[in-house]
């Protein structure tokens, strides 16, 4: 009865690089060196979450789903150390300023995020399009502070979208 069948059997595909995506192995680039400073004490970023909202359908009665037409992406934030002289704090700063005194004129510049492999080289790069940023965390200065905590920043930038090289 089975004789004739023939069965096809796929075997899956398995993960040649077998390492793990370590979190602290990444280096940050903010366009032809827009902000050098932000981007040589920078702490941490994210990869921003991507998403396609659902549209409702409805049929026979029944409310069905599916997939929309546009992928919204979620905003890039960025930790950075601040410098005694607040010099990478002031780049940010200038860039926000540059976007409220000329508004009809963006500032927009491209970022890459260089991931990282564990021997240091260079594994994937993320490429943000015409990236700005949209807000620069506030400075909490402590006096009763027993340790000392260095200050860090935060900027978070809208972009038009990212893709991996």
């Amino acid at each position: 009865m089975y004789d004739n069948m023939t069965t096809s059997i796929t075997t899956p595909v398995i993960v040649e690089n077998q390492s793990f995506l370590s979190p602290v192995s990444f280096k940050l680039t903010i366009g032809n060196d827009a902000a050098p400073n932000v981007a040589f004490f920078c702490t941490g970023c994210n990869l921003p979450g991507v998403g396609v909202p659902e549209v409702t359908t409805n049929f026979r009665g029944h409310q069905g789903f599916m997939p929309g037409d546009k992928l919204t992406y979620e905003s890039l934030s960025v930790r950075f150390m601040i410098d005694e002289a607040m010099t990478n704090y002031q780049e940010i700063l200038k860039w926000l300023v540059s976007h409220a005194s000329n508004p009809g004129k963006p500032n927009v510049k491209d970022l890459t995020l260089a991931v990282m492999t564990g021997k240091n080289t260079i594994n994937a790069q993320i490429k943000f399009v015409n990236a700005f940023p949209t807000s620069l965390s506030p400075i909490e200065f402590f006096a009763q502070s027993t340790d000392i905590e260095y200050v860090t920043g935060t900027v978070t930038f809208r972009y038009d979208y990212f893709e991996v090289l």
